[in-house]
């Protein structure tokens, strides 16, 4: 099956977790390779990214206030961003006004640097994912868009994306992205009660031999807030 673009992940998060059918790029790794399953990027340690593998229950902080402000602590962010995170540590919460103006505005930046008009697909949840279509025939346009889209996402919407998709899709703030999205699979009704941690690590790598349709609206608006990222490349 061939294809003229691959949709690469660009983000500027320390810790991704990608997937994808057939083809996976990674802005940290790079081209994964084909297959007839589901092909994983996530973290640059292979020992770490195994955690996602684990239910532990582990927390990031106790509450979006307390996230906040410790990425404003550990991120230094953009004077953009940082006064949305500000609020968000007053509020306990960023509001849906605010992200979409994180977005509007990434979009503006990232658009005025040469990229035309773009647009991102949208979960019915009002997530975004971030995902560009990237040439693969040439290398020094995709780095300038690389480049260009880390610049502008780090200036508007990086840690005003990454908390608002928390609060859809992991609110409970778990460590392990896969544990959020089996909770908010569960709260949903996407799936049983009694589906387990073990059979979403076996649906998201078995591709179109998975046991739940990961491509549905209700699953894609727990894997999405929680970068988890399936691409059926199989569709041109």
């Amino acid at each position: 099956m061939g294809m003229q673009q691959a949709r690469r992940k660009l983000m500027s998060r320390s810790l991704v977790t990608c997937c994808a059918l057939l083809l996976c790029l990674s802005a940290c790794g790079g081209e994964v390779g084909s297959s007839d399953k589901a092909q994983e990027s996530g973290s640059p340690s292979d020992d770490n990214f195994q955690g996602v593998f684990q239910s532990t229950g582990e927390k990031m902080a106790t509450s979006i206030a307390v996230l906040a402000r410790k990425r404003i602590d550990e991120t230094d962010p953009s004077d953009f961003q940082k006064q949305i995170l500000e609020k968000a540590v007053s509020q306990g919460s960023i509001s849906t006004g605010d992200y979409e103006n994180a977005w509007a505005s990434f979009k503006r930046c990232f658009t005025e640097k040469g990229h035309g008009d773009i647009s991102f697909e949208k979960t019915s949840n009002g997530i975004y994912d971030q995902t560009y279509d990237v040439p693969s025939d040439s290398p020094a346009e995709a780095d300038k868009i690389q480049k260009d889209f880390q610049l502008c996402s780090s200036e508007y919407s990086s840690e005003i994306s990454y908390i608002y998709e928390l609060q859809v899709g992991n609110p409970n703030l778990y460590s392990n992205p896969r544990e959020a999205a089996l909770d908010c699979l569960h709260k949903s009704g996407a799936v049983p009660k009694n589906y387990s941690l073990q059979q979403l690590n076996k649906d998201i790598s078995s591709g179109p031999d998975a046991t739940i349709d990961v491509f549905s609206s209700p699953v894609q608006n727990c894997f999405v807030p929680n970068n988890i990222f399936l691409y059926d490349l199989s569709k041109k």
